[in-house]
């Protein structure tokens, strides 16, 4: 499991069913990630032309229940404490726009019925999974939201499609740059690898 999860969970408690008050407190996360999937399927958004209105849409629903701040710092791990504060916030821009290119990549190939959710499953009193099923090119897709409370309330800050954690992939990438390098030349690399991808999404 990411271990980031372990951190946010000091003194986890045994898997057990979210309280009534954590069911209404996620319930925005679960609304916001059902209109995502209604709007692939709204003619008005569909097709490679309208890619860009459609991923603008798609922030403006998703984005204020993710955690950027906290996905970055799971994704480097140690390293974070490595980067100056400068450094760590162009990593943060970067990751996400990382992050968006696979996540939305992802649900854009959803499809059907739509997105159904299983009863939360609490991990501690600040830790909570959000089972999900999708449709995607005729199959069913089990995605969990791990989500974590701050003084915000309950953000995403992991998500596992069929058993791999979407920041936990990038771990082992960023700590074998960082063992070739340090903070700049990972952000080197990342920024290239950003520019790639919105130059390919410009063509």
């Amino acid at each position: 499991m990411f271990l980031l999860a372990g951190a946010l969970a000091l003194g986890l408690a045994l898997t057990a069913p979210a309280h009534a008050s954590d069911a209404a407190a996620t319930r925005a996360i679960q609304k916001a990630i059902s209109d995502a999937v209604a709007l692939l399927k709204n003619p008005e958004y569909t097709g490679q032309e309208k890619t860009a209105v459609r991923r603008e849409k798609l922030r403006e629903l998703l984005y204020s229940h993710f955690d950027f701040a906290t996905m970055s710092r799971g994704a480097l791990g140690a390293s974070w404490a490595k980067f100056s504060a400068e450094q760590q916030q162009r990593f943060t821009h970067l990751f996400r726009r990382l992050l968006e290119e696979s996540y939305l990549d992802k649900i854009e190939g959803y499809e059907g019925k739509g997105v159904e959710f299983a009863a939360e499953r609490k991990l501690s009193d600040y830790v909570i999974e959000l089972d999900s099923s999708v449709d995607a090119a005729g199959q069913t897709l089990k995605v969990v939201y791990r989500c974590f409370k701050n003084a915000e309330g309950w953000k995403v800050f992991d998500i596992v499609f069929e058993g791999v954690s979407l920041i936990g992939n990038y771990q082992p990438q960023f700590a074998h740059l960082m063992r070739g390098g340090d903070a700049e030349f990972l952000l080197e690399k990342l920024s290239k690898k950003v520019k790639s991808i919105d130059a390919a999404s410009a063509g």
